[in-house]
């Protein structure tokens, strides 16, 4: 029985061959999707948020309350400006209907945090923004 050689060479090729168009491939709308997910609640639900982190279960920022000081509440604007951004430059074309509504969804919590902290808060409490005192001792005061 002949034995047959096998060429090296011709492995390597087939391997690249076969390889190439798992890595040179483009980031797809769902990749790119739940990239901005994990950052959003990497980046900003949970530092920004860390009582909500501890109560559902993720434990890295257990040391820390919520920064409800004026400088932290802007810190928290600036950050949910940054990820509606993102989200709504982000085509939902190549979403799946729930990746596409949960996007949706996205920028309306989004923009519903954002009327919370920048408009419904002043209004209702200027006295809060201009004395700079957290919203724990103003609701205090509120109540006496």
């Amino acid at each position: 029985m002949p034995r047959c050689r096998r060429n090296p060479a011709f492995a390597i090729l087939c391997l690249i061959a076969f390889a190439f168009p798992a890595f040179a491939q483009t980031p797809t709308p769902a990749s790119a999707w739940n990239s901005l997910v994990d950052d959003f609640l990497d980046q900003e639900l949970f530092p920004d948020n860390p009582t909500l982190a501890t109560q559902i279960g993720v434990h890295e920022h257990d040391a820390k309350l919520d920064d409800l000081s004026r400088s932290g509440i802007e810190r928290h604007i600036a950050s949910l400006k940054k990820f509606e951004a993102r989200t709504v430059a982000l085509d939902s074309k190549g979403l799946s209907q729930i990746e596409t509504a949960d996007r949706e969804m996205l920028i309306s919590t989004i923009r519903s945090v954002l009327l919370s902290l920048e408009l419904i808060r002043t209004a209702c409490a200027p006295w809060w923004r201009a004395n700079g005192n957290s919203l724990a001792i103003s609701l205090r005061r509120a109540q006496i």
